[in-house]
């Protein structure tokens, strides 16, 4: 019986530029130095011949691939620093203090998330603010309800342009080439960010913008906001694993829920700010709870990503006392929330509502209407 040896097989995909030079040159050098790397003329070409001309053709084609690397690398950094920058702005308007600022935002956080999603490299960011969407929406809705009284103000400056986002390239035809290959079902890259001008507000007298804030913080009103939307996909999979985990963690099951409103169950989500993953953590809060953040990225992990989640909701609850103002510190921070509890004297969420956020003051209200939803139960 002939003993038949296995191909060799390079992991191609996985070497750098500088690797593909050097194996190239020790695997040249050493059939140089052999003297088998031609053969005579005319004759048929030995195993070692044949072996050194698919190397030349190998090495031909990673040539041409680490020159495309560097080019597509310096293209691929500069657009993906420019469409980040889109949506640390469109983010940055949940950080805003007025109500009006936030719905201003709304139409284009509409947008942007869905445009995101017809392209592999933006998806992540666009699974991160479709889950925000709700904020935005909220906001608008509360400013289209609470008209503003009218007054003798001059003329308001004109509305910005129409956001228009760049559609993806057709696909190309494939090449015949004898071999099958698997294209990606949307384009990796997108086009560079288009050039747009922030939305401006007028912000009305403080009676009007409370009573705006009032209404787009309500529980009844998230209550039935939350009603709208369908169960996520990939929830049916991920609740029934991530409750064994919460209550191997001794934190209420129900807050596995959390995760809809950060990242709507999408592992893949991540924030321009740096947060991933379905509890979106951020890099610090993750090491602090023992996960790596790169090489590789824990948080991408679902189940990590949700002991983790749960240690950190145990640890803030254990802090403050009460499950709203821990789902507060979790949204926007414990130094905020101890502050402003602090600053009150008060033991309450309520108590420091009017001190946070307006976002974080949509979150909490919105966690606690979606557990109500999904368990039939208050937390």
């Amino acid at each position: 019986m002939t003993a038949h040896r296995k191909p060799l097989a390079l992991p191609l995909d996985s070497i750098g530029a500088g690797g593909w030079l050097s194996l190239f040159m020790a695997i040249a050098l050493l059939l140089l130095a052999s003297g088998c790397a031609t053969t005579d003329g005319g004759a048929t070409p030995g195993p070692i011949a044949t072996g050194w001309n698919r190397i030349c053709d190998w090495s031909a084609q990673t040539a041409d691939k680490v020159t495309r690397l560097v080019q597509d690398d310096d293209y691929r950094a500069e657009v993906m620093a420019s469409v980040r920058s889109w949506f640390s702005d469109v983010g940055e308007g949940l950080n805003a203090r007025s109500i009006e600022q936030i719905a201003a935002y709304a139409d284009e956080a509409r947008q942007l998330a869905a445009w995101a999603e017809q392209y592999e490299a933006l998806a992540p960011y666009g699974a991160w603010l479709a889950a925000r969407v709700d904020y935005y929406e909220a906001a608008q809705e509360a400013v289209e309800r609470v008209p503003a009284p009218p007054t003798a103000a001059p003329k308001p400056a004109p509305a910005p342009k129409p956001l228009v986002l760049p559609k993806p390239p057709p696909p190309k035809p494939p090449q015949p080439r004898g071999t099958i290959t698997v294209r990606a079902a949307r384009p990796t890259l997108p086009p560079p960010r288009p050039s747009h001008t922030p939305p401006r507000v007028t912000v009305p007298p403080p009676t009007v913008e409370n009573k705006r804030i009032e209404a787009a913080t309500q529980s009844d009103y998230w209550r039935r906001k939350v009603a709208t939307h369908p169960l996520p996909a990939r929830a049916n999979s991920l609740v029934p694993r991530m409750q064994v985990i919460f209550r191997e963690e001794q934190v209420p099951e129900a807050l596995v829920w959390v995760a809809e409103v950060e990242s709507r169950f999408n592992p893949e989500a991540r924030s321009p700010a740096g947060a991933a993953g379905i509890f979106q953590l951020m890099p610090a809060t993750a090491r602090s709870l023992g996960l790596s953040t790169a090489n590789p990225d824990q948080r991408l992990d679902p189940e990590a990503n949700a002991r983790a989640a749960a240690r950190y909701l145990h640890r803030l609850h254990k802090r403050f006392g009460s499950w709203p103002l821990a789902l507060a510190a979790y949204n926007c921070g414990q130094g905020r929330v101890a502050n402003a509890l602090k600053s009150t004297g008060t033991t309450s969420y309520e108590g420091i509502a009017d001190r946070l956020p307006l976002e974080t003051r949509m979150y909490v209200p919105r966690v606690l209407e979606t557990i109500r939803l999904r368990t039939g139960k208050a937390l």
